[in-house]
């Protein structure tokens, strides 16, 4: 989403009715539930996924943490 927006730049941001928001909260589910405007209509939902050695994940397909729930080792 960052990339994103400094591609857009702001200028083409301001312009557009697009809204970008992060939070660190989506892993407990109360993440989305305020702070974007109420003519929001439509969302589009980037989450992280875990990859690295000795994790279960990977770089080439859909990473659950819950199979990497000791961490990395």
């Amino acid at each position: 989403m960052i990339d994103a927006m400094l591609t857009l730049g702001a200028a083409r941001l301001k312009e557009l009715p697009v809204c970008f928001f992060f939070s660190n909260y989506e892993e407990v589910g109360h993440g989305a539930c305020a702070g974007f405007p109420d003519a929001c209509r439509q969302m589009l939902v980037v989450d992280m996924g875990v990859v690295g050695e000795k994790v279960a994940g990977n770089e080439q397909s859909v990473s659950i943490c819950v199979k990497d729930s000791t961490g990395p080792l």
